[in-house]
């Protein structure tokens, strides 16, 4: 009987650990999905089933009218911001009451970098071919890219410099383009130190909530981006950039404490495929996966399975 009684009282101790706070954006009249005991709503990502970032975008696609939806990472309640006006008032106009990003590293390594971030966007576009496997299907664009790199090529003999890369514009819009439909992260996650009334709404988040802004999500709405499937540099004109709100392009994060150095990652991206381009034509293969998936292990956005492409060497 001693034992019954422990294991009932057990079962309801826990029971109540793992649901106390599930009530709690239903309590601020914030809509969001129905969590569960111990998952909250992140089931198929804790078991691996499922990528954070689709999840997210998945979320965030079920709630076109609201401005932010309500989730419990387990147990933990998390504001996902759909707003661009809201993302602009966390990222930026006050930024200083989010000083913690949710990431931790070392310091060692990646810790002491100021340009982690960057280290490890490139990491994924230099390994998985994410901008090839894009411009291979609209083989225009890459010819139109290859023509301006022939271009430059002849100017420098080969050599490339800073000032010639500035140059290319189209290779620059090629570059924001394939980021804004393939962002390096998952969310921008951050804790507020302080509570915060959020503009244009009648909701006020308390001190060491989490919020996170889903730059996939965000890139990937029509909303801002009509076709947002399609690849389309142009996107990234120098007219064009200057309709975009601040907030929609979140690959690089934003404000004060968004990535170090977007310029040494496009530098990094403009010479690798300005020398790979200059020599092959991209192509895709019988083997090339029609559509991009993400692995639901890995810390990034990586795709899932690898991007297999065909390299073709021009004559010369």
């Amino acid at each position: 009987m001693y034992w019954c009684i422990l294991s009932t009282v057990l079962v309801f101790a826990l029971y109540f650990y793992f649901t106390r706070t599930l009530k709690y954006w239903e309590h601020k009249n914030v809509k969001g999905p129905k969590p569960i005991p111990v998952f909250g709503n992140f089931k198929d990502v804790a078991l691996r089933r499922k990528a954070k970032v689709t999840l997210y975008n998945e979320i965030y696609k079920q709630y076109p009218e609201e401005k932010v939806v309500g989730l419990y990472q387990m147990t933990s309640p998390t504001l996902l911001i759909r707003d661009l006006d809201i993302v602009k008032q966390v990222l930026i106009k006050d930024f200083n009451l989010f000083p913690d990003r949710g990431m931790y590293f070392s310091k060692k390594g990646l810790g002491e970098n100021i340009i982690h971030c960057d280290a490890e966007t490139w990491k994924i576009l230099r390994n998985q071919f994410t901008v090839l496997f894009t411009s291979t299907r609209n083989q225009d664009i890459q010819d139109k890219l290859r023509k301006e790199i022939h271009e430059v090529m002849k100017k420098c003999n080969g050599t490339l410099t800073y000032e010639l890369l500035k140059e290319m514009k189209y290779l620059k819009m090629v570059f924001y383009e394939t980021l804004r439909i393939n962002p390096p992260t998952h969310a921008l996650t951050r804790h507020l130190r302080e509570s915060l009334k959020l503009e244009g709404m009648d909701l006020t988040i308390d001190k060491g909530s989490t919020v996170v802004m889903c730059p996939y999500a965000i890139q990937h709405d029509e909303k801002y981006y009509p076709e947002p499937e399609k690849f389309n540099p142009e996107r990234f004109s120098s007219e064009n950039a200057k309709k975009q709100h601040p907030c929609a392009f979140l690959s690089f994060g934003g404000g004060p404490r968004g990535c170090f150095a977007p310029q040494y990652a496009q530098l990094q991206f403009g010479v690798g495929i300005s020398k790979l381009l200059n020599k092959f034509r991209v192509e895709t293969s019988r083997n090339t996966c029609s559509q991009l998936t993400y692995d639901p292990y890995h810390v990034l956005v990586k795709p899932a399975p690898a991007v297999l492409l065909k390299f073709i060497a021009l004559d010369m």
